[in-house]
């Protein structure tokens, strides 16, 4: 492993199954722990982390964040706090 995952000591899967239009979708996902998480834990986690990248997408589809050609130091961050607030 890398040092970026040095603390990482155990790997654990979430697997999603939706069904949109008669159509069953399943996702499995993977994530690297730093220490044992109960079931309950770990689905609070997870939950959690989609409904963070859920405000990325807001961000990109509502503000445009990512076509922003803001490039000059610390302005993108600067500008993606105003669009925030």
């Amino acid at each position: 492993m890398t040092d970026h995952w040095a603390g990482a000591t155990i790997i654990d899967k979430a697997i999603t199954q939706t069904e949109q239009n008669g159509k069953c979708h399943v996702e499995v996902r993977y994530f690297l722990l730093s220490r044992p998480a109960r079931v309950g834990e770990f689905a609070i986690s997870v939950r959690s982390h989609w409904s963070e990248e859920s405000m990325h997408w807001v961000l990109d589809v509502v503000f445009h964040d990512d076509a922003s050609r803001i490039r000059t130091k610390n302005a993108t961050a600067n500008f993606t706090f105003i669009r925030v607030m």
